[in-house]
């Protein structure tokens, strides 16, 4: 007997503004790139744990194409209690509040949820709960390489002469 095969589950894409920096999140202009979607709550222990983890995939992966991407399911959170939320867990990746309906466009019904999705916006893991970093990256290493951050001498200060200027006055 033939079992006709599932449809793809898609992302219900999404454009919601970063609350780190107000710049615009529009998933649908992601396609492309990988994209790791994680759903959270302040409230919520096992969330908390895992900004670290996020934290460390947004620099791992920030020069390949992988983007990492917090959305905080709360409601209603007095912004400075927000604020102060983002800058106490030294949060990295673009942060999202107020998700609560893009998580449920996208089934998540329950903290924490990772999304891992594909270039063409397929999602093809969830991993629900706390994991280390190894099974997110187990995740992520069958869809791209990782791409290590460069160092930081070999990076040019665009608001400083370049090096090579400055060795005649060693």
């Amino acid at each position: 007997m033939n079992v006709p095969a599932l449809a793809a589950d898609m992302l219900h894409d999404f454009s919601a503004f970063n609350f780190i920096d107000n710049s615009e999140i529009n998933t649908s202009e992601m396609r492309g790139s990988i994209m790791v979607l994680v759903f959270g709550s302040i409230y919520c222990k096992p969330c908390i744990e895992l900004l670290p983890i996020m934290n460390t995939l947004h620099e791992r992966y920030y020069y390949g194409d992988v983007r990492v991407i917090c959305l905080d399911i709360d409601l209603a959170v007095d912004p400075a209690l927000q604020r102060e939320f983002v800058n106490r867990h030294a949060i990295k990746p673009p942060y999202i509040i107020n998700a609560l309906q893009i998580a449920r466009n996208n089934r998540v019904f329950m903290l924490p949820t990772t999304l891992i999705v594909n270039r063409e916006g397929e999602i093809v893991k969830r991993i629900y709960g706390f994991k280390k970093i190894r099974a997110f990256e187990s995740a992520l290493k069958k869809l791209c390489p990782v791409t290590e951050q460069p160092s930081i001498a070999a990076q040019p200060d665009p608001e400083h002469e370049p090096a090579h200027q400055h060795e005649s006055h060693r």
